[in-house]
């Protein structure tokens, strides 16, 4: 007499080769989106190369400050990097528009003025 397997045989047998079913693969990455390059600025080598210079001139070497606020008639910008260094820019108008009359770099002994006002132009967005 021939012997039969159990209803639920088939079952179990189809169970036990799905878990041995490859995974399905992993979806492909989507392309990478190319970022804007960063602008290369051309930030002076020293503050006082600022003076004169009008707001736009400012921001095209050095990008945005970090905080402005109007003093005395004119206008102070702040512009600061992480590695400890700062610059402090003085505008006030002269004719009809506002311009650089002082600047000043502040850093720790380690790093020049020069090397400042490339880190502040650098890290600028």
């Amino acid at each position: 007499m021939r012997r039969r397997l159990p209803l639920a045989a088939p079952l179990v047998i189809l169970a036990l080769m799905a878990g041995c079913a490859m995974p399905p693969p992993a979806p492909m990455p989507e392309a990478a989106v190319p970022q804007a390059a960063k602008p290369v600025r051309a930030a002076p080598e020293r503050a006082v190369q600022l003076i004169g210079k009008l707001p736009d001139d400012v921001t095209t070497m050095l990008g945005q400050p970090v905080l402005r606020h109007a003093e005395a008639g004119g206008e102070v910008w702040l512009y600061a990097h992480a590695n400890g260094c700062s610059l402090d820019i003085m505008m006030f108008p002269a004719g009809t528009a506002a311009k650089v009359a002082h600047a000043t770099t502040r850093s720790p002994v380690k790093l020049s003025e020069k090397d400042c006002l490339r880190a502040i132009a650098d890290a600028s967005p």
